[in-house]
């Protein structure tokens, strides 16, 4: 551009909305420079990686046929030659072993004797199902199966055993084990799941000593164990088995077991338990239903 063309360049003065502006003209001007400057530098940029990619790739390529291979070869070997501690393994993920508490043994009416302990399974997402009898001297009880539910504390008994004579150091015997992991299938959530099945509340526990007999039916004198029960679940049962234990203290004097039968969804139920063993000095009860979630017979259809 010469001196007198540049000049009327930049005297000119746009008369128009349609025509371009003196800077838009610059920077036009500077572009039409500049663009060959842009391309040959971006081509030198792609030429770059191009090659510095191909370089890499070809440089691993050749080191793994002259070194990797016999480097991974060596790898494998020791995997091979590794002890791995499958039985720590097994171990970390095996259920933990549900907790007793030590066996007693209560006297009942006549010539009757009671068994109870306290099982806890203390695992969230394993249930397991026990089969047990009650050993003392040289005799056994009847062997039983019960469920214990995760995270739950339940009664496990034998009640009304007959002998004329007390039992004497007796333990719990457990003849089989079957654990069952919470099925994911089921639930991913298991201990909501126990607990939206397993909400069997218990209020107003009282106890009321035998000191008369009841006039209305002419009963014997008994000490009753009175209760409220409330099925806060959304599932009928065909029977809850309830047991209750009193306690002299910490010391436990006397179980006994009744149950709840055809109890409804959002039903409230009184619960009473009469004992006939005058000797009985009471001043706290515990109440525990008996709710095996994962045993399909104790639901009724909905």
């Amino acid at each position: 551009m010469t001196k007198r063309e540049r000049e009327q360049f930049e005297k000119y003065n746009p008369t128009s909305q349609d025509n371009l502006s003196t800077r838009e003209l610059k920077i036009g001007e500077w572009w039409v420079k500049k663009q060959g400057a842009f391309r040959n530098t971006l081509i030198t940029v792609l030429l770059i990686i191009g090659v510095g990619g191909i370089s890499i790739g070809l440089f691993t390529i050749g080191e793994y046929f002259v070194i990797g291979q016999d480097r991974e070869a060596i790898e494998t070997r020791r995997l091979l030659r590794a002890k791995v501690p499958f039985t720590q393994y097994h171990e970390s993920l095996a259920p933990e072993d549900p907790v007793l508490d030590r066996v007693q043994v209560l006297p009942g009416t006549g010539d009757q004797y009671d068994f109870v302990t306290i099982a806890t399974n203390p695992n969230t997402d394993w249930y397991v199902d026990i089969t047990y009898s009650f050993v003392f001297d040289t005799r056994e009880t009847e062997t039983r199966t019960i469920q214990l539910v995760p995270g739950q504390r339940t009664v496990v008994s034998e009640l009304g055993y007959e002998t004329t004579r007390r039992p004497v150091s007796p333990v719990i015997q457990i003849s089989d084990v079957q654990w069952y992991r919470v099925p994911s299938q089921l639930t991913l959530d298991p201990e909501g799941y126990v607990s939206a099945r397993n909400n069997v509340v218990i209020d107003d526990v009282t106890f009321i000593p035998g000191i008369q007999a009841d006039a209305e039916t002419d009963l014997l004198p008994a000490h009753r164990a009175q209760f409220t029960l409330t099925n806060d679940t959304a599932f009928n049962f065909w029977s809850i088995p309830v047991y209750v234990l009193l306690y002299n203290g910490s010391s436990l004097r006397a179980v006994a077991k009744t149950e709840m039968k055809s109890l409804q969804s959002g039903e409230k139920r009184d619960g009473e338990i009469r004992l006939f063993n005058n000797r009985l000095n009471v001043n706290n009860v515990e109440v525990f239903p008996y709710v095996p979630v994962f045993d399909e017979s104790i639901y009724q259809p909905q």
